[in-house]
């Protein structure tokens, strides 16, 4: 009787571990969850989001306005009023270009993609806001999320069902002592509600509120704080940023200038140097790069030689004025006739 139990309960483990092997393993479940945040994320692959970012640390707060299309990015800071002028950027297959709107115009940097210019120019996947408190143009978005059983290695892995303001979410627990990552992952959605992180050198926590489904896979608020301790567990640096997305468009296409610097809404006579040559590829004229500084821009040019607009009215009078000439030589034939 004992030895018929053992045999249903090792034939009951068999059926489990073949049948549920994400059960079986927290592993695979926790990579089914990583996996499924990571594809909610990559649904839209050409778009628009809109976005203002609070930094705490130092009380400024910028509107960001970022195009996107399959790795192509246009971004843009606009201005504030805290003495924050703006700065643009753009990056396609072959050209980073990054131009700061001072007082004294800059030069625009033009650079390849894979240049420290390019790393430093503030242009980054925005889907990285939902994944990085720090973003930055060389790290992938998914850069947290695991992808792939081995990266586990070392990692103790556990996956609970937990409930947050009614929603059914997986909290993952990833451990490899001192450090410790932890993750909600809702579900069936699988949006990214929460990121923290506890380790000597680092602490993190992020949070993500959605609440408006306009918005595609981006939630309406961001919270991120970040502190670095040295190895005596002082505080080194901290971060703290509030972000709140205000509007998200997929879009069908671009236009292929879009990502270049023709869309930068650059000022008149602004130079574009090319780091990689060190050379001056010429001054912007308003429509295109010419050799030398210009005093008025094409668009000016091209209204001066256009022809004056006139009036209906103008146009009433020369017609009148016409009409008379024509008739007071009339006259003057017949009297001569006569």
């Amino acid at each position: 009787m004992l030895s018929n139990y053992i045999t249903a309960v090792i034939l009951f483990v068999v059926f489990a571990v073949a049948c549920f092997p994400a059960f079986a393993d927290p592993k695979r479940e926790a990579l089914a969850l990583f996996i499924g945040a990571r594809q909610n994320l990559q649904k839209y692959e050409r778009f628009r989001v809109c976005y203002t970012e609070t930094r705490h640390e130092t009380g400024q707060t910028v509107t960001q306005i970022v195009d996107y299309d399959h790795g192509k990015m246009r971004k843009e800071h606009l201005q504030n009023d805290e003495g924050f002028r703006g700065w643009v950027a753009v990056v396609n297959e072959t050209d980073m270009c990054s131009f700061r709107r001072n007082i004294d115009h800059e030069d625009v940097k033009m650079d390849s993609p894979k240049s420290l210019n390019a790393t430093m120019s503030g242009l980054y996947d925005p889907r990285q806001l939902l994944t990085s408190e720090i973003p930055g143009y060389d790290i992938r978005f998914g850069n947290r999320m695991h992808t792939t059983l081995d990266s586990f290695v070392g990692w103790n892995v556990q996956v609970n069902s937990i409930k947050a303001a009614n929603v059914s979410v997986k909290q993952i627990l990833l451990t490899d002592e001192p450090e410790l990552w932890e993750y909600w992952i809702s579900e069936p959605q699988f949006q990214i509600l929460k990121i923290r992180c506890e380790s000597p050198v680092m602490r993190v926590e992020m949070s993500h509120q959605y609440d408006n489904p306009k918005l595609g896979p981006f939630p309406s608020e961001i919270r991120a704080l970040r502190t670095d301790y040295d190895k005596n567990g002082n505080a080194e640096q901290s971060w703290d940023r509030h972000i709140k997305i205000t509007s998200f468009e997929e879009k069908e296409s671009y236009p292929p200038e879009t990502f270049t610097y023709h869309t930068m809404d650059l000022p008149l006579n602004t130079a574009v140097v090319d780091y990689r040559i060190n050379r001056r590829l010429g001054y912007w004229d308003g429509e295109k790069l010419v050799d030398d500084p210009v005093k008025v821009s094409a668009q000016e040019l091209r209204e001066l030689m256009k022809p004056p607009k006139r009036a209906v009215w103008q146009y009433v009078f020369i017609g009148i004025g016409i009409v008379m000439i024509l008739w007071s030589f009339y006259l003057m034939t017949r009297k001569k006739k006569a």
